[in-house]
This record gives structure tokens, C-alpha cells and sequence, in this order.
């Protein structure tokens, strides 16, 4: 049971919490605004645009042809992807502003040969010697 002088002390608060309430009652924009902000706005952010890649259409200029550049093909593939289409340089610039393909892969004619290559590390802060 709390005693007079805590009573005292939260009449004020309780008289502002009400002037508030009243006020926020009357003022009809701002109810539907915080309405909005704590159930409208949340759901629409759930259910709203996926982050994720989806369907999206790629071409592939493989100027390879390598069994590699094969395997990176073949492993482009849906949900994230449509089946990739194969096409020559000349046609890249159009199909992409045509907006048939949103993303194209190319791959060089020496792609094979410089990625198995093996290179040696080199040391980020320059020589090792002391």
C-alpha cells in the first residue's frame, strides 16, 4: 500500500499522463500516425520487398569455353537465378538496355590457364627479411 507521500509525489505525473491522453484523443492525424508507425508500418517491412536475389536474369559471354567456365555456368542456376543465356559480346548492350538481362557474366579466353596458375602469397607489409 503506498503511503501518502508517494501518492503525492504521482498525482502530477498522473494529472500530465491524462492532459496527454486527452490532448492525443482530440488530435485525430497523429492517432492514425502512431497507429500506422506501431502496426502498418511493421507489418508492410515483413511482408514488403525481399533482400534476397530471386529469379533474377543473367547472360553468360564464354570466351573459354573451357570445362571451368562450364562448371561456373552450370552452377548458376534457380531460385536465385533464371536459366542463364549464352550470348556474344555484341549482343550484351542491348539486351541489357532492353532490360532482358539484369546481370552479365564474362568470362575472358584466358580464364582457365590464369586461375590455375598458382601464384605466391606476397607479404602485405613488403619484405620479410630482418
Amino acid at each position: 500500500m503506498p503511503n501518502d507521500e508517494t501518492v503525492s509525489l504521482l498525482r502530477p505525473v498522473l494529472a500530465l499522463i491524462a492532459k496527454e491522453l486527452q490532448s492525443l484523443g482530440r488530435d485525430r492525424v497523429l492517432l492514425v500516425l502512431i497507429v500506422w508507425a506501431f502496426t502498418g508500418a511493421i507489418y508492410a517491412a515483413a511482408t514488403g520487398v525481399s533482400k534476397e536475389l530471386h529469379n533474377a536474369p543473367i547472360a553468360i559471354v564464354d570466351h573459354d569455353h573451357s570445362a571451368l567456365s562450364a562448371r561456373i555456368a552450370a552452377a548458376i542456376r534457380p531460385p536465385q537465378f533464371l536459366p542463364p543465356r549464352f550470348v556474344t559480346w555484341d549482343e550484351v548492350d542491348s539486351l541489357l538496355d532492353r532490360g532482358e538481362v539484369s546481370f552479365v557474366l564474362v568470362i575472358p579466353p584466358t580464364f582457365k590457364p590464369t586461375s590455375l596458375r598458382v601464384v605466391p602469397p606476397k607479404s602485405p607489409c613488403g619484405s620479410t627479411r630482418r
